[in-house]
């Protein structure tokens, strides 16, 4: 029987998993990145430095390859290069109308809106004066983000008029197509759905609680599975995921969405056809569930069925450390204890004596994290936050 090729859009640490389950799942793997020091083209049979956004070159490194199948692994600048080869070599995937409105945030909202998915009033910008204008039209308090741009990069909460400019400057700065979409801003809580659709049939892994980051900047800091919403909310809230899902076309492959708990029940944030991002696809979720959802990634894109029974129940829950102040590291201590402490799956500190800090306006401005494992949320929350205080960083 011929080996099965599967070409890999991204090698960066984060896809790395995905490379070395295909290996072990006996496949040639063909892999691209923009960086020659990704660490995934060592584990490549055939390894290529190429922008993942550059359609043309990754398409014919396919074509020379006679790929079977092409993946990304949670990386959102990665969607619509692998829906582009998936499409023009008749590979099963996403279409590219369907990548593009999961990476352009006015093109989601759109698509929600026209199928009668909740939504918060919201427009597209291409202008400061345009802006003005929509926020004249909705009013404060608004969000203001960058349309095709991820990890919480560029975006903004907005309740004064001075604050418009500068919130407008910084998402136009993250948006490749120079776009911006300004919404109204929804009270509430968090929650993220995170799913797999298998040839048209949406699947629920898993639904976890979030806390964030107050205004203006809206950053994840800490997100806990499983959900301890009663069953009847989360019920609603799967109810309104696979509408959404559906409305942006998806058929095949991993889903990572956001919702608003407002007064008036869930309302997407935004959704993307690819895993979530920092371990919760490659280790979080396959730890609480026992489904393996790379392999599931690479089963789907090879037009095989994938394997989404679920053979555990656990909890975890993932913490992000944050510097208080802007400033340099003076020392870290704690590290070794925290991470010898019960249910501590992991924990890694990103900076080093020496190193420039700053607070949290982005995901680039984490500087470690924790995942804890327990057998329920209220256990795995209490585990983090023991292994969090023996941890002491000392700004200089």
């Amino acid at each position: 029987m011929n080996t099965k090729t599967l070409l890999c859009i991204g090698a960066g640490p984060f896809q790395l998993k995905g490379i070395q389950t295909a290996k072990k799942m006996g496949l040639a793997v063909v892999a691209t990145d923009g960086s020659a020091e990704a660490p995934g083209l060592r584990y490549a049979d055939r390894a290529f430095v190429v922008d993942v956004k550059d359609i043309e070159q990754n398409l014919e490194i396919a074509r020379s390859c006679s790929i079977d199948g092409v993946v990304t692994v949670a990386s959102d600048v990665t969607v619509k290069t692998v829906a582009a080869i998936a499409e023009a070599l008749q590979l099963p995937g996403i279409p590219v109308s369907v990548a593009e409105r999961c990476t352009d945030k006015a093109l989601m909202r759109q698509a929600f809106v026209a199928h009668g998915v909740p939504s918060p009033t919201s427009y597209p910008v291409l202008d400061f004066s345009t802006l003005l204008a929509v926020v004249d039209k909705i009013g404060l308090p608004v969000v203001v983000k960058p349309a095709d741009s991820a990890g919480s990069r560029g975006v903004r909460k907005v309740t004064h008029e001075m604050e418009l400019k500068e919130a407008y400057e910084c998402a136009i700065g993250y948006s490749q197509k120079k776009k911006v979409v300004v919404e109204d801003f929804m009270e509430g809580i968090e929650v993220s759905v995170e799913a797999f659709v298998d040839r048209g049939t949406i699947r629920i892994i898993g639904l976890s609680d979030k806390k964030r980051t107050p205004p203006p900047y809206l950053l994840d800091i800490q997100v806990t599975f499983p959900s301890r919403y009663p069953s009847l909310v989360q019920q609603r809230i799967i109810a309104v995921a696979k509408h959404a899902i559906t409305a942006v076309g998806i058929t095949t492959g991993p889903v990572h969405m956001e919702l608003m708990m407002t007064k008036d029940g869930p309302v997407p944030v935004e959704l993307a056809a690819r895993g979530p991002g920092f371990k919760v696809f490659t280790d979080i979720l396959p730890m609480i569930s026992g489904i393996d959802l790379i392999q599931a990634t690479i089963k789907a894109s090879l037009g095989l069925p994938p394997d989404l029974i679920p053979t555990k129940q656990l909890a975890s829950s993932i913490k992000f450390f944050a510097s208080p102040s802007s400033g340099r590291i003076h020392a870290i201590t704690g590290v070794e204890t925290a991470r010898a402490m019960e249910g501590i799956y992991e924990m890694e500190i990103y900076v080093k004596p020496g190193d420039p800090v700053r607070t949290l306006t982005s995901g680039a401005d984490r500087i470690g994290h924790i995942i804890s494992m327990a057998e329920n949320a209220e256990e795995a929350e209490a585990r983090l936050a023991q292994a969090e205080q023996a941890v002491v960083i000392e700004l200089g």
